[in-house]
């Protein structure tokens, strides 16, 4: 191992080839909103909070939509 050292001097890529469409979607939306700065229970709170808002959206959104249907379509 003469001449090796212990880290290699290259960065330790993320290839298109190394991840399915899953992982590569999750990995977007971590680089996109900077969660890959954050420990992992901020991570966990950013996403806790996303999740609550968009129950909250699309909660509110289909009983809108369901109220309209009902006045609208009777």
């Amino acid at each position: 191992m003469a001449g090796k050292t212990h880290f290699d001097s290259r960065p330790n890529l993320i290839t298109k080839e190394s991840m399915n469409w899953v992982q590569r979607k999750i990995y977007l939306y971590n680089v996109t909103f900077g969660l890959y700065m954050l420990d992992w229970w901020e991570r966990y709170l950013f996403n806790t909070l996303v999740l609550v808002l968009m129950w909250f959206i699309f909660y509110n959104t289909s009983r809108y939509v369901t109220d309209f249907c009902k006045r609208h379509l009777h």
